[in-house]
Order: C-alpha cells, then structure tokens, then sequence
C-alpha cells in the first residue's frame, strides 16, 4: 500500500469548515512522517458512530472529499470525520479543560432527540 501523503495546514480541506486551529496539519488517515512510524505499527481499532448531520453539511462533505479523493490525497468520508472529530477535541480541551484530556465518563452521554 502506497505511504499517505500529508498536506500542509495552508490548503488543509477542513479549514474552511472548522476554521484554523493550532493542531498539526491535517494528516490523511494516520500516515506519519516515515522517521515516526514504528517498524510492527498496528492500527488503532474503529467503532461505527451514529449521529445526525443537517443534508447540506452531508452534501458539502461529500462534495469535497469527492473532489479530494485522487491521488495524492485519496481523502475518504471516514478519514474526513475523524480530523474533524479530533479538532473539535482538541479546541474543547483548550477552552474549557485547560488543554488536559477529559475525565474518564461515569456515565454514558444523553442519546436521542434533545428536549425542548
């Protein structure tokens, strides 16, 4: 399988969406530099997640990782969500968790149709 190539913050795809931040620049799936990657490196395990996206947001998304997924960057939906999960992350830290990781959850979140 051919190595990943990164692409620089400046033309990162989800700027225009999420806007600049102080994370790295946007990495496509999880290709490191190849100094970083360990020689037996195994993949993180994934979970399917479910949640609601207003259509234009879908239709946006899938525009631009259609327009993104040839060579060099073979962007995926999938890869597309996770950078912008683990931004939103990160800036949650940063503002209100003083850039610590999150406690560990005592219980599960709320799911379904919010009240009111």
């Amino acid at each position: 399988m051919a190595k990943r190539q990164t692409i620089p913050e400046a033309s990162d795809p989800l700027s225009a969406i999420l806007g600049k931040g102080t994370s790295p620049a946007f990495r496509i799936g999880r290709a490191l530099p190849e100094a970083a990657q360990a020689p037996d490196a195994v993949e993180e395990p994934t979970q399917k997640v479910g949640f609601r996206l207003p259509i234009s947001l879908c239709e946006e998304i899938r525009d631009c990782v259609v327009f993104l997924q040839g060579p060099p960057l073979h962007l995926t939906v999938s890869e597309f969500g996770e950078e912008a999960c683990r931004r939103e992350l990160e800036r949650l830290r940063d503002a209100h968790n003083g850039g610590r990781e999150f406690p560990s959850r005592q219980k599960e979140p709320r799911t379904g149709r919010p009240v009111g």
